[in-house]
């Protein structure tokens, strides 16, 4: 192995300002887009303070998501020379980096950076993209590899989650103090579209070649909406795959729904969406979850009033009858898009809000809070006792009310993930070690049992407090 380090090291195209500390951002995949174009923006923003460095995996001639810049040293690891975890500690040692940010949703073998990047004497930041009880459709389900993934939460010098509702969650889950770290805006926001210069479109964007993302349920919620108003279009930006994720064609499905073709307009990936954010009325959105759900923010920045699925941790993007409305049937949101359309004052009211709600997701003041937490870290041995006091923790504490709705909802999406995936002990990953007493009372535990030890640990804490 350090043969293959020495090689890939000396490939390394790119000059240490040995004035600057040094931070490596390891990443296990940069083909998708919506975690690139984060992490990117923060690298050119903290090149002017560090030296920064990325490990990669090799793109196996895969489109790389966006091209890196020459000022961002970058490697790419091979695991099959030996377990990706190895490599990149490895050659952050060599390099003498400082502090390594990396992955929350790294595979659970992946997920033992952190404890070799403690016993390196490298300080850590584990960034969680996606919501953190989130049942992804993969390795990390299977009940023997959840153990792993509690564990490692204590070994990094800070957690930093999207959402304050999983921020909390996974304060419960570890004891910690977690950082709020939402995405930033791409777009500035746009205060002068008004009702009048836009046209009677309703928009989505988003991967729909992923079934998640719920492109199903969007025409059927248009469908209801056409039958009312059949001046009203839909406009789909992104990309489709409705065969192989739907298992019918689209012109079968809009035949079903007896929506006319020219009803629904299917533009495909687009390099710049502005154009479909500032031509449309409402913005509609249907996955079953999301971590952040970065297009309900560049929505809101055109002043784009939103109609969303409910999906934990979406109260701090859209504030209900605000700047928007999220819905848990699609009769609501039927109700909903027909209200905004046809109101024009309610239009221009959520449309104001929705602006100054954008504000608060500034590029500017979320990098700020990147260089807080960073400083922190670097130049303190337990940077987590400053989070509260610098702004960076959960601020918000969510009412009893609040936390049964999370529990509720969560029950009705995790069942749902279980008849997908027809494994029963999946939703281990509830429990932490403190916990460890519960789960041995369960020798096949069920979806439905966990929760409940979920819930009582909540409400127990929720109590104390």
């Amino acid at each position: 192995m350090n043969d293959y380090i020495d090689r890939i090291l000396a490939k390394l195209n790119f000059t240490f300002d040995t004035n600057k500390k040094t931070i490596c951002v390891g990443y296990d995949n940069w083909i998708i887009g919506g975690v690139e174009k984060v992490l990117l923006t923060l690298m050119n923003q903290l090149i002017f303070d560090y030296n920064i460095i990325m490990i990669l995996p090799e793109l196996d001639n895969k489109k790389a998501a966006f091209p890196i810049p020459d000022s961002i040293g970058v490697i790419h690891l091979n695991d099959s020379i030996a377990p990706y975890d190895e490599l990149c500690v490895a050659c952050c040692t060599r390099l003498d980096v400082d502090l390594f940010i990396g992955n929350a949703n790294l595979n659970c073998n992946q997920l033992t950076i952190y404890e070799k990047m403690k016993k390196a004497g490298i300080k850590s930041i584990m960034l969680n993209h996606y919501f953190w009880l989130y049942p992804c459709w993969h390795e990390i389900l299977f009940s023997n590899e959840i153990v792993t993934r509690n564990n490692c939460l204590q070994y990094p010098d800070a957690i930093a989650c999207l959402t304050n509702v999983s921020s909390k969650i996974c304060s419960l889950n570890s004891n910690r103090t977690i950082c709020v770290m939402p995405n930033p805006n791409f777009f500035e926001v746009q205060h002068n579209i008004s009702y009048d210069e836009r046209e009677n479109v309703i928009v989505t964007v988003g991967r729909y070649d992923e079934q998640l993302k719920r492109l199903d349920k969007i025409l059927k919620i248009f469908s209801q909406v056409y039958k009312e108003d059949n001046s009203i279009k839909l406009i789909v930006v992104g990309p489709v795959n409705y065969d192989e994720t739907f298992g019918k064609s689209l012109e079968q499905e809009l035949l079903d729904l007896s929506l006319p073709v020219k009803s629904v307009e299917f533009v495909g990936s687009q390099p710049d969406v502005s154009k479909y954010y500032k031509k449309a009325k409402v913005f509609l959105f249907a996955s079953e979850f999301e971590g952040f759900g970065l297009v309900l923010n560049e929505a809101a920045c055109f002043g784009l009033p939103i109609v969303t699925s409910y999906f934990l941790g979406v109260e701090d993007l859209v504030e209900n009858d605000k700047n928007g409305y999220f819905y848990t049937k699609e009769t609501e949101a039927k109700k909903q898009l027909l209200d905004i359309l046809h109101d024009t004052d309610k239009w221009n009211a959520m449309s104001k809000y929705c602006n100054e709600k954008a504000e608060t997701f500034s590029k500017e003041s979320l990098i700020q809070r990147w260089k807080t937490l960073i400083s922190l870290v670097l130049n303190n041995e337990n940077a987590e006792s400053l989070f509260y006091e610098n702004g960076l923790a959960c601020e918000k504490q969510l009412t009893y009310l609040e936390y049964e709705g999370i529990i509720n909802e969560y029950e009705k999406i995790v069942e749902e993930a279980s008849q997908r995936i027809n494994r029963a002990d999946a939703a281990q990953f509830f429990l932490s070690n403190s916990l460890e007493h519960e789960r041995k009372l369960y020798s096949n535990p069920s979806f439905k049992h966990l929760i409940k030890v979920l819930i009582k640990k909540v409400l127990r804490i929720h109590k104390s407090s």
